[in-house]
């Protein structure tokens, strides 16, 4: 079975129990979501509100955790810290680099979905 550097298989699967349907499910509710927070970040980078930017980077966070995401986790934070500080410089960058690092999750995410079928 193939190592995964985007998330932490073993943490992820001891979390959900081995349960395949439930992998399943967090897998498709994130896949709907993650694009519509990711826009509500940029907007709120773009428009300086510091309020959405914390609240949608913290909601991000959360479901990257539930896979054991570390990286893109870590991404989020830096974001959700830039929107307690009202710190917009750069976090359009920062946010670049998150969505790359989840469409890397994703994919292997994918992967291993497939791999423990």
């Amino acid at each position: 079975m193939k190592r995964f550097a985007t998330f932490d298989r073993d943490n992820f699967m001891a979390l959900i129990e081995g349960d395949q349907e439930l992998f399943d499910s967090l897998l498709t509710l994130f896949d709907a979501d993650w694009q519509q927070l990711v826009e509500k970040i940029r907007q709120s980078c773009v428009e300086q509100d510091a309020r959405t930017l914390e609240a949608m980077a913290h909601r991000l966070k959360g479901n990257l955790r539930n896979f054991y995401a570390q990286r893109a986790a870590e991404l989020a934070e830096i974001l959700e810290q830039a929107g307690k500080k009202a710190d917009f410089a750069g976090k359009l960058e920062v946010l670049d680099r998150l969505v790359l690092e989840i469409q890397e999750l994703l994919k292997d995410l994918r992967t291993f979905q497939t791999e423990i079928r």
